[in-house]
């Protein structure tokens, strides 16, 4: 992680912290000689959470037939370690959870469903301690509470991010890190046990290797949990299917009938456990509609299916392969701290891959500053950077999280518009190139410096592709040109000829 993330992380007077009695629990646990009597004192001091436990040791999840009346009686049933684990699950959802931060709701239900999933699995494959699985599914994202804490604007992340991999390659690109990390690093100040802690680090990874099979057993459950959760959450049931069903081909290797049971199980369970945590699921009909679509997916699974997924495995692959790659690069210009244009190079081949993909637009942006040469010759070079830094932060307020923003080279920008269309990225253009005539930079001798922009735009679509990326570009350089020819402070837009 990051050390400036680490850093403000240790500052943050809002960080997520655990209640009392949770804090006497995770002590408590990590006791050799551990009384049941010293357990049954810590729960006494919250009778809310005591009922739940006794609540949950009658619930279909232990399937007993006597009647738990007493924690003494929910130990015996449950075991001491169950107990304890169940009681920290209840007492740390409980405390964490705010009424005030309602686009965190999916991140509840994402958490409550992976327990719900890696709990059954454990159980299946006679996992040792199934409740540690439950609170590790269940505090697998536990970093996006952190980083919501940490910065007012994450919330702008959860909102546009349309899945869980969006949310996690939004914060790689704000915060150099993400919140499986960032979880990691929060369990590790509360004490929890190391199993505990890797789990969350590795929730989001497919290729799962740890010194003894026992532990990547169960790092791959929590891992492959999230990815079915993801199912009753994401906007795509059969994409979120697929997903699920290559990560459990890597992961875990659940049979047909397996994964089939799991879906059957968390649909029939749903509403009891989100009264158990108090959080509204889903209801019956939609638990009911999402389960028939899984399981569709999962019945008409052929040949042709088979190679479809292969292909998004090999897509993951290559995305995974990329991912590194953009890690060790730098991406960022020194000065205006804007992207580079190695980076931008490569993130327009992978966007123009997903617009054909998906039938979707691609706009672009050029921007020149008129007459740079000029400033730089009259007041030097740190004012000619000053007004380069200066247009940089402005353009940067001015555009979406998805949108990137590059410094091709000199005083040349390029703007790259995912799923935006030519009318939209006219109005941008126009909205930045007179944004940019506003701005004013004091020289050191006090003068007010202003600068105008020549703007090219080209846009890829379905009724009018574009060859590849660098013939997009190459449209909206040479418009960006004709503007410059044309007496500069002008937007000119590549439009398609006409067929004979």
């Amino acid at each position: 992680m990051d050390d400036q993330i680490e850093l403000r992380l240790k500052q943050c007077t809002k960080l997520p912290s655990l209640p009392s009695v949770a804090l006497q629990l995770v002590e408590a646990a990590g006791k050799p000689d551990l009384d049941p009597d010293e357990v049954i004192s810590i729960l006494a001091k919250d009778p809310a959470l005591a009922a739940k436990v006794i609540r949950v040791a009658n619930s279909p999840l232990y399937g007993q037939l006597s009647k738990t009346q007493n924690l003494n009686q929910a130990i015996i049933k449950l075991g001491l370690h169950s107990v304890i684990t169940l009681s920290l699950s209840f007492s740390i959802t409980h405390s964490l959870r705010s009424e005030g931060q309602p686009h965190l709701l999916q991140v509840w239900k994402r958490s409550l469903i992976s327990s719900i999933v890696a709990r059954l699995i454990g159980q299946r494959h006679n996992i040792p301690n199934k409740e540690d699985l439950f609170l590790a599914a269940l505090l697998q994202d536990i970093g996006m509470l952190a980083l919501d804490a940490m910065d007012d604007s994450y919330q702008q992340i959860v909102l546009e991010a349309k899945t869980h991999q969006d949310i996690l390659r939004l914060e790689r690109q704000t915060y150099k890190t993400d919140h499986t990390e960032v979880g990691h690093w929060l369990l590790q100040q509360w004490n929890f046990p190391d199993l505990l802690c890797n789990a969350i680090q590795f929730s989001d990874d497919l290729a799962i290797t740890q010194e003894t099979e026992e532990v990547s057993q169960f790092l791959s459950i929590i891992a492959l949990s999230g990815r079915i959760a993801d199912i009753w959450l994401h906007p795509s049931i059969r994409q979120a299917s697929f997903t699920a069903m290559i990560a459990n081909q890597k992961l875990v290797k659940l049979t047909d009938n397996e994964f089939q049971e799991v879906i059957d199980y968390v649909t029939s369970q749903m509403e009891s456990f989100g009264q158990l945590f108090n959080i509204q699921l889903f209801s019956s009909k939609q638990a009911e509609q999402i389960q028939e679509t899984a399981s569709e997916v999962l019945a008409i699974r052929n040949l042709t299916l088979l190679r479809e997924i292969r292909k998004e495995r090999e897509k993951v692959d290559i995305l995974e392969e990329q991912n590194r790659y953009l890690e060790d690069q730098v991406k960022r210009d020194p000065l205006t701290g804007l992207y580079n244009r190695r980076y931008l190079e490569h993130i327009m081949a992978i966007e123009f891959s997903e617009a054909e993909a998906n039938e979707w637009p691609l706009s672009l942006i050029f921007m020149d500053l008129d007459n740079f040469k000029d400033i730089n010759d009259r007041y030097g070079h740190p004012t000619g950077d000053e007004v380069l830094k200066k247009v940089s932060r402005y353009m940067e307020r001015q555009l979406r999280r998805s949108d990137v923003v590059a410094r091709y080279g000199g005083e040349e920008f390029v703007i790259l518009l995912p799923n935006t269309r030519q009318d939209d990225t006219e109005r941008l253009a126009l909205r930045l190139k007179d944004g940019i005539k506003q701005l004013s930079c004091i020289s050191e001798h006090g003068d007010a410096i202003h600068v105008s922009t020549s703007v090219g735009v080209a846009c890829h679509s379905s009724k009018h592709p574009f060859a590849g990326a660098n013939a997009l570009i190459a449209a909206a350089d040479k418009m960006l040109y004709e503007a410059k020819n044309s007496g500069r402070d002008l937007i000119r837009v590549y439009q398609r000829p006409e067929p004979l």
